[in-house]
């Protein structure tokens, strides 16, 4: 129903995770590193709540999750063109925080490397 995706804006210097699609190349996530992104990506949408969901709407949100599982960072990477559906979406986030500690091998990555959340697909 709604997937994450990556956007082509994002801040320089600053990578995101939560793509689709597979790939064998260099570039592959260990499974830790995946499970968690889909984890934190569920947990959010889980706590996402909408009145009036209005069709063909999306929104983008992207945040890092420091070592402890709390959230930092939240930006509206794609605004859906409704300020209400925008605030439902940054709303979800607030009320996932504070998530679970990422993998231990990973913790600096999540913080560094932000998630990306996709809502209204």
């Amino acid at each position: 129903m709604r997937t994450a995706e990556r956007t082509a804006r994002q801040p320089v210097g600053s990578r995101t995770v939560g793509g689709s699609g597979s790939g064998g190349g260099p570039g592959r996530r260990p499974p830790a590193f995946v499970g968690y992104t889909v984890l934190v990506q569920q947990r959010v949408k889980d706590s996402w709540i909408v009145t009036h969901q209005q069709a063909g709407l999306t929104a983008v949100v992207q945040f890092g999750i420091r070592p402890n599982g709390e959230i930092a960072d939240i930006d509206l990477t794609r605004s859906s063109g409704n300020a209400a559906f925008d605030q439902s979406a940054l709303r979800a986030v607030h009320h996932a925080n504070p998530l679970p500690p990422p993998p231990v091998e990973h913790l600096h990555e999540f913080l560094s490397q932000k998630v990306q959340v996709a809502f209204g697909e």
